[in-house]
């Protein structure tokens, strides 16, 4: 939090807001990334929400309604990013000597629902 509040603009990543998902798809707990954000909505410390869209996963509408409602009331920040699957996360399982095997439809498009963010008032973009 000192490094942070050193910061112009700090850049966070928010996967999914239901405990039991994050920790099903990251093998996570998802409490110290839920206390950071609230921690950083209160420091004042300007912040871009990033989410990654995983097809049947963090795309789903109401892990993004429930992304919006915990990023409401944050004057701090500056805009949502909803960031589309990328494939190659693959590589790299096999650079560790992994065999990626997604449990997901990796071949789908993922619903990149902006409107729960609008709707509170925020900027939302797609990447």
């Amino acid at each position: 939090r000192r490094v942070v509040r050193e910061m112009d603009l700090v850049l966070m990543d928010v996967k999914l807001a239901d405990p039991a998902a994050h920790k099903r798809w990251t093998g996570a707990d998802n409490a110290p990334i839920l206390e950071n954000l609230a921690w950083l909505k209160r420091s004042g410390i300007p912040f871009r929400a990033r989410v990654p869209l995983i097809p049947a996963v963090t795309d789903a509408r109401d892990n993004l309604d429930a992304i919006a409602r915990l990023l409401d009331g944050a004057e701090n920040l500056d805009r949502v990013e909803l960031l589309r699957y990328n494939r190659a996360a693959g590589a790299k399982y096999a650079q560790t000597g992994r065999v990626y095997e997604p449990e997901f439809p990796e071949d789908q498009a993922p619903d990149a629902w902006v409107e729960p963010f609008e709707k509170r008032g925020m900027e939302v973009i797609t990447l």
